[in-house]
C-alpha cells in the first residue's frame, strides 16, 4: 500500500473522514477543527482496541486472527513472563517501564492491556475535542499563544536608525570599527549597545523576509 502524500485543506473535512493528516492539519489550523481531532481521536481509541482483542482475545478458543510475537525465521516467541489478567495481577500499572518489559518478555497479553487502558483514555479525550449533543461538562479547544512579548516599537525604531547610522558611516569610512566609535560618541552609547542594535535589526528583518 502506497502511503499518501501530505495534504492541506484550511476548511475541516466531512465528518467521517478524520485521518492522520486532517488530525495534524487541525492542530495546526487551530480553533473551530477541534471536532475533526475528536472524531480522529475516537477512530484511534477503535484501533488500538482492536489491536487490543487481537493480543488478547476474549475467547481464546475463536478461531481466526490473532497477533503474537515472532522471530526473524517467522517462528512464535513464548512469553518468558506470563501474566494472569490486569485485574489479577496487582503489579500491573502500564507504566512505560513495563511495557517495554513486556515486548522483550513477548508478553502480548500485557500489550493488550496497554492498547486497551490507552484507548479508554483516548475515548475520554476525543468526548472533550467533539462534544455529543446537550453535552454539559467541560471541553476542550485549541487556543493559539502569542509568540514571546511584544516587541517595543520605541527599542524597535531605535534599533533600526542605530544600524542605519553604523551602516551609512562604515560606507563613509570604510572600517566598521571607526564607524562603531563614532556611533558611541554621537549617540553616548556602549559599544555593546550598538552591536545588540545591529542584531536585532538584522534578526527582524530576516524574518519580516520570511513572512513575504
Amino acid at each position: 500500500m502506497k502511503q499518501r502524500a501530505t495534504k492541506t485543506t484550511a476548511a475541516p473535512p466531512p465528518r467521517g473522514e478524520a485521518d492522520a493528516f486532517s488530525a495534524r492539519e487541525a492542530l495546526d489550523q487551530g480553533s473551530g477543527h477541534e471536532p475533526v481531532l475528536g472524531e480522529y481521536v475516537c477512530d484511534l481509541a477503535d484501533v488500538l482496541t482492536l489491536l487490543a482483542r487481537h493480543l488478547d482475545p476474549d475467547d481464546k478458543r475463536k478461531k481466526g486472527l490473532r497477533l503474537r510475537f515472532v522471530d526473524r525465521n517467522g517462528r512464535p516467541v513464548s512469553a518468558k513472563k506470563r501474566l494472569a489478567s490486569p485485574h489479577e495481577d496487582e503489579d500491573w500499572d502500564g507504566s512505560r517501564i513495563q511495557v517495554q518489559e513486556a515486548i522483550e518478555n513477548g508478553s502480548a497479553n500485557a500489550l493488550a492491556w496497554y492498547l486497551s487502558e490507552a484507548a479508554e483514555v483516548l475515548r475520554k479525550l476525543a468526548a472533550l475535542l467533539d462534544p455529543p449533543e446537550e453535552h454539559k461538562d467541560w471541553r476542550l479547544e485549541l487556543v493559539r499563544k502569542g509568540r514571546g512579548r511584544r516587541s517595543d516599537p520605541n527599542k524597535v525604531w531605535r534599533d533600526s536608525r542605530i544600524d542605519s547610522d553604523l551602516t551609512m558611516k562604515t560606507i563613509e569610512a570604510g572600517k566598521q570599527e571607526a564607524a562603531v566609535v563614532e556611533v558611541e560618541d554621537e549617540r553616548k552609547i556602549s559599544r555593546a549597545t550598538v552591536f545588540r542594535a545591529k542584531k536585532n535589526f538584522s534578526k527582524r528583518s530576516k524574518r519580516s523576509r520570511k513572512k513575504r
